[in-house]
C-alpha cells in the first residue's frame, strides 16, 4: 500500500506496521486500541513496548499531512489534503 501526494509527486510506501496502524486511524481507535490491536494482530508479546512506534508512524503520518490530531475519517483528510490514496496489487 502507498500514499501518494500529486501536488508534491512523492509517492510514501508503507511497510505492514504502516498499513496496519494506517487502517486503524480512522477517528474511531484510540491510541491505545490501536497499540492492543497491533499486539494482537501480529503476535507481539506483552513485555514489547509499542507505544513509542505507534507513536513514531502516526507522527509521521501527521508529518506528512494525511493525518491530523482530531477524529476525523482518513478519507475526509486525504480529500482535503488533495491526496489520493492508493493499494498497490
Amino acid at each position: 500500500m502507498f500514499l501518494y501526494d500529486p501536488s508534491k509527486g512523492i509517492l510514501h510506501v508503507l511497510n505492514p506496521t504502516a498499513i496496519f496502524v494506517w487502517k486503524q486511524c480512522d477517528g474511531e481507535h484510540t491510541m491505545t486500541e490501536i497499540e492492543e490491536n497491533l499486539r494482537d494482530t501480529f503476535q507481539v508479546a506483552e513485555d514489547i513496548e509499542l507505544h513509542s512506534d505507534v507513536m513514531e508512524i502516526v507522527q509521521t503520518f501527521t508529518d506528512l499531512g494525511v493525518l491530523s490530531n482530531n477524529e476525523v475519517s482518513k478519507r475526509r483528510i486525504c480529500a482535503k489534503a488533495s491526496l489520493n490514496c492508493a493499494v498497490s496489487i
